[in-house]
């Protein structure tokens, strides 16, 4: 099975892991699995996929993950099941990958680099596109959708929907584009990470630490301003998921990949610090 990531919480959001409690309190790291449900209230969230394509939700949203599965080949699904209000997907320019993100009973397939806003607000859903292209499904109908264009569909499903020109910025589009440019402007470059399996996670231990030759252990990844007592399972618990288990999560921002991959050793005299490595733990 698949993962994704919440990579962002902000004011009121919660996360239904299909345990049988429902809706609960979330928080940053927890996975994000086939089956599950993401809700915000007063609040705003991020989901990262393992290519660092990343999905954001606007307050008063939820969504469901009917499908995270990978095939024999590779090849990845994702489907994003949008029960009400608006959201964002960034895709980035991996092939390897099937999104579709479906409301009511339209679907969207994106394609490699699409990034959209669907906004279920209001008496007319709404697609549009800021890049890349979509392919929109509406019955027998099949509009495809390029950059700077938008769709208005038809509440009723009665009629084929209305090609129009983009909208102009709403009030999270600038919250957006921020998280955009700092997905592209973190990512890793050079071999600092070699071996590291996914790329979610790796912008931000790029933006909070750094690797460093911490004497005869070599190159380690240290998060900034921690001291040689600094422990990371210092701080984290242990949620549980049907049929996958427990997973470590970790409240640090940039504590996903490094609980997942690589190892995590003391060296003496410098303290703790993570070497990277390609096993993935769930």
């Amino acid at each position: 099975g698949r993962s994704g990531r919440l990579s962002q919480v902000n004011g009121e959001v919660q996360l239904d892991r299909q345990i049988g409690r429902g809706f609960e309190g979330a928080f940053p790291n927890l996975p994000i699995t086939q089956g599950g449900k993401l809700r915000t209230n007063a609040g705003v969230a991020e989901v990262e996929f393992e290519d660092n394509s990343s999905l954001r939700l606007t307050p008063h949203s939820i969504v469901e993950f009917p499908v995270l599965s990978m095939s024999q080949d590779g090849t990845r699904a994702s489907t994003i099941r949008v029960l009400q209000g608006t959201i964002f997907v960034s895709l980035t320019k991996a092939k390897a990958n099937n999104v579709n993100v479906t409301f009511g009973n339209e679907t969207l397939a994106l394609g490699p680099a699409a990034h959209i806003e669907l906004a279920l607000n209001g008496t007319q859903p709404r697609l549009d596109v800021l890049d890349g292209t979509v392919q929109a499904v509406s019955g027998a109908t099949t509009t495809t959708v390029g950059r700077k264009k938008a769709l208005l569909f038809d509440p009723a499903n009665s009629a084929a929907p209305t090609l129009v020109s983009k909208n102009e910025k709403g009030e999270y589009d600038a919250w957006d584009k921020q998280a955009v440019d700092y997905h592209e402007r973190m990512a890793p470059s050079g071999n600092s990470f070699a071996g590291v399996p996914y790329a979610y996670g790796l912008a931000d231990m790029n933006y909070y630490g750094s690797f460093a030759n911490m004497g005869g252990c070599g190159m380690m990844w240290r998060p900034y301003l921690t001291s040689a007592n600094w422990s990371p399972y210092s701080n984290g618990v242990w949620a549980y998921y049907p049929d996958a288990g427990y997973s470590w999560v970790s409240p640090y921002p940039w504590g996903w990949t490094a609980f997942h991959s690589g190892t995590w050793n003391y060296c003496e005299g410098s303290g703790w610090g993570w070497q990277p490595g390609s096993q993935w733990t769930g």
